[in-house]
């Protein structure tokens, strides 16, 4: 994030600076007389100044932080007056330095939520053509003919899989799900196993399918210009199933194939870095010490990645996260 610093005191400006840059915030100083702060998305001010008015009036707006000397209610009620968004003190934690820098993206994804989301999924055609789509894929993987029928209750299954998909930018999460019941695992192991398989290969073999399936639905969206980041398969049973979910039937030569697909919640979590894991999406870019991004808003963990993030920031900072893929 852009942000600037106008400030009369020198010992407040460093000390905002080297949090805010540990942070890996893009942070300029500017002159304490100062009246804009051109291209900042925060700007942390010293009042009073000519600044904070000048800022508050601009549009877009800039989100102002007020910083004041002492804790007096005249002071907070002056900086608010003046049109600063948030206020805090002169000598502040920098764990409070980060929360208010933080405020405005928290602020961004609690307006996103009450408005919703803006992209409505029935008129992505991908989207509704999400069966067809599945056993077109399932069927080149399996070497047999699936039909699709789209069906209103879900049945019992006694092996599944899932995917997740998240758009980042439109702040949707979608979940795509396979299952299947004894009679068709059966089949499936006849089909592509030669016979009776354990539940570790049938499991193995569905997850697959959510993979593929989860595939075709990223390359189909891009062609209508939405870009998808994909997690990692998991397993599943019914109960994953998120509600007002599309619900299809994909059939043929014995294999009886339910497969889902709805929204998933896209709210976000904090946690170390120590505590990521493969499959988790980056719900925030995470920038090294000197502001270079390490990995963008939307990036689905690996293995790999969680390393480097803990060798790069340090197991025990903060990281904003998605659900789990």
């Amino acid at each position: 994030m852009r942000i600037s610093i106008i400030h009369r005191r020198t010992a407040v400006v460093t000390h905002l600076k080297d949090v805010l840059s540990g942070l890996g915030h893009e942070v300029t100083v500017l002159p304490p007389d100062s009246e804009d702060a051109p291209g900042a998305e925060v700007v942390f001010v010293g009042v009073p100044s000519p600044a904070v008015e000048g800022i508050a009036k601009k549009d877009p707006p800039t989100w102002v932080v007020g910083c004041i000397p002492g804790n007096t209610s005249g002071r907070y009620q002056a900086a608010f007056a003046a049109g600063a968004d948030d206020v805090m003190l002169d000598d502040a934690c920098a764990q409070e330095i980060a929360g208010r820098a933080d405020a405005p993206l928290r602020f961004a994804r609690w307006a996103r939520a009450a408005q919703g989301s803006g992209l409505d999924l029935g008129s992505v055609q991908t989207w509704t053509d999400l069966g067809p789509l599945v056993a077109g894929e399932l069927t080149q993987m399996v070497g047999v003919p699936l039909a699709a029928h789209a069906i209103e209750v879900m049945p019992d299954i006694s092996v599944g899989a899932r995917m997740k998909l998240s758009l980042p930018k439109e702040n949707v999460d979608l979940v795509i799900g396979l299952g299947m019941g004894r009679a068709s695992a059966a089949a499936l192991a006849q089909l592509v196993f030669g016979g009776p398989v354990d539940d570790t290969a049938l499991a193995d073999a569905m997850r697959e399918f959510a993979n593929a399936s989860g595939g075709v639905i990223k390359r189909c969206m891009l062609t209508e210009g939405i870009q998808l980041a994909i997690g990692l398969p998991s397993d599943c049973t019914a109960q994953d199933m998120p509600p007002d979910c599309q619900l299809w039937r994909l059939h043929g030569s014995g294999l009886d194939i339910t497969v889902w697909g709805g929204a998933l919640s896209t709210a976000t979590q904090r946690l170390t870095a120590g505590a990521l894991r493969e499959g988790m999406v980056i719900a925030r870019s995470i920038r090294s010490a000197n502001g270079t991004i390490l990995l963008a808003e939307g990036y689905v963990l690996t293995e790999r990645s969680v390393k480097r993030v803990i060798d790069h920031v340090g197991a025990h900072t903060l990281v904003e996260v998605a659900r789990a893929a």
